[in-house]
C-alpha cells in the first residue's frame, strides 16, 4: 500500500504546480479535480499489477454495498470506475489525511463474500449466527455488538440472533431495513431479482419500506413481506416455510416462477451463466423441487421437459452438482 501511495503523490506532484500537504488533500476532495484525479489513478492502475476477475468482482460488489448505505459527503464524489482498487487507495488517502489532523476516526467494516455455488455459516462477533445463500455479500462494522448491531446486506442470508433488548438487531438492504430483538428471519435481496422478500421464521421483526418509510410488523411465523421494485408496490403473505428455508438445506423449490427466474437462481446456485433468447421463452410459470444431490444437467432436463419450449447444451463439462 505504501508504495501505492507514492505512486499517487507522484502522479499528483507531476500534474500539479504545488505539492504541499494541505494542496494535495485540496486536490483529493475537491469535486473541480476530478478530471485530474480520474487520470491519476487510471494511470496508476495501468501501473499496478492485474488483479484476478474473482477478486476484482468482490471488491466491486463491497464497493456497491457499501456506496448504498454509508453517509454520503454533499459534495460531489469522484467518479466510480470499473475497477475498486484505485477508488479504496483514494478513500484511505483521504481517511489518512484526516487522522493526522485529528479528526474523528471513521468506522472500520468488516466484510463477508460468498461466492457463487456457496453457501456458509458465519457467527457474528455478538453471538448471533448467519447462513449466506450464494453470491451473498455482508458488511458490518468491526465493534458488531458493542454500541450497534447493524449490518448491511446484498444476497440473501438467514439470520439466528442472539436477544439483546437495549441493542436491536438491524439488517439493511437497499430497499429495506428489518428491526428484530431476538428472533429468526430471512432476507433476500439480490440486485437482479425484481423482489425483494424478508421472511419471519420465529419472534418478531419490524420491516421498514426505505424509500417512503413506511413500516410493517411480522408476528406470525411464515409470514412474508414482499417489495416489488419495479412496480413499488408492497405485500404480506403466509408462505410454506419448508419452502422458504429450502436453500438452507440445499434444496431447490420453485413457485409459481417463470422459466428466466428459474435460470437466475439457477446461475447463483451453480455458478454458472446462461445465454439465451428472452424471446423464446415466455410468461408461463412453472412449479418444481429439486433434492440437494440433483445435478444441473438433470434439473435442465426436467425443466426442458415440462416447459417444452427451449433447445440447450451444456458447454462446461465439469459441472456435475
Amino acid at each position: 500500500m505504501n508504495e501505492y501511495v507514492h505512486k499517487v503523490i507522484a502522479l499528483y506532484t507531476s500534474d500539479s504546480a504545488s505539492s504541499s500537504p494541505e494542496n494535495f488533500h485540496r486536490w483529493l476532495v475537491e469535486p473541480s479535480f476530478e478530471a485530474a484525479k480520474a487520470d491519476a489513478l487510471r494511470r496508476l492502475w495501468d501501473q499496478s499489477p492485474n488483479v484476478s476477475e474473482e477478486e476484482t468482482a468482490a471488491a466491486l460488489a463491497s464497493l456497491k454495498l457499501k456506496s448504498q448505505f454509508m453517509p454520503r459527503p454533499r459534495r460531489r464524489a469522484v467518479r466510480i470506475w470499473r475497477y475498486a482498487a484505485a477508488v479504496a487507495l483514494c478513500v484511505s488517502l483521504a481517511a489518512g489525511y484526516i487522522f493526522t489532523h485529528r479528526a474523528p476516526a471513521a468506522p472500520v467494516f468488516a466484510e463477508y463474500f460468498s461466492g457463487g455455488g456457496l453457501s456458509e455459516t458465519v457467527q457474528l462477533p455478538d453471538g448471533s449466527t448467519l447462513q449466506t445463500n450464494s453470491a451473498t455479500l455482508i458488511v458490518y462494522p468491526v465493534d458488531f455488538g458493542k454500541s450497534t448491531r447493524t449490518l448491511y446486506l446484498s444476497g440473501e442470508a438467514n439470520f439466528k440472533v442472539v436477544k439483546n433488548r437495549a441493542l436491536p438487531f438491524v439488517v439493511k438492504s437497499k430497499y429495506t431495513e428489518v428491526e428484530a430483538l431476538g428472533t429468526e428471519f430471512t432476507v433476500a435481496s439480490y440486485a437482479e431479482d425484481r423482489d425483494v422478500k424478508v421472511t419471519l421464521i420465529s419472534g418478531r421483526i419490524k420491516v421498514e419500506a426505505t424509500d417512503n418509510q413506511t413500516d410493517f410488523i411480522l408476528d406470525q411465523s411464515g409470514e412474508q413481506f414482499v417489495y416489488n421494485k419495479q412496480e413499488k408496490q408492497y405485500a404480506i403473505s403466509q408462505v410454506d416455510l419448508h419452502d422458504a428455508t429450502a436453500w438452507q438445506r440445499g434444496e431447490l423449490v420453485f413457485r409459481g416462477m417463470t422459466v428466466p427466474d428459474i435460470l437466475t437462481v439457477l446461475e447463483r446456485r451453480y455458478d454458472v451463466s446462461f445465454q439465451y433468447n428472452f424471446s423464446s421463452v415466455n410468461d408461463d410459470r412453472f412449479n418444481f423441487y429439486f433434492k440437494k444431490e440433483t445435478s444441473l444437467a438433470d434439473i435442465m432436463e426436467i425443466i426442458n421437459t415440462v416447459a417444452g419450449r427451449f433447445d440447450y447444451a451444456i458447454t462446461n463439462q465439469q459441472i456435475n452438482n
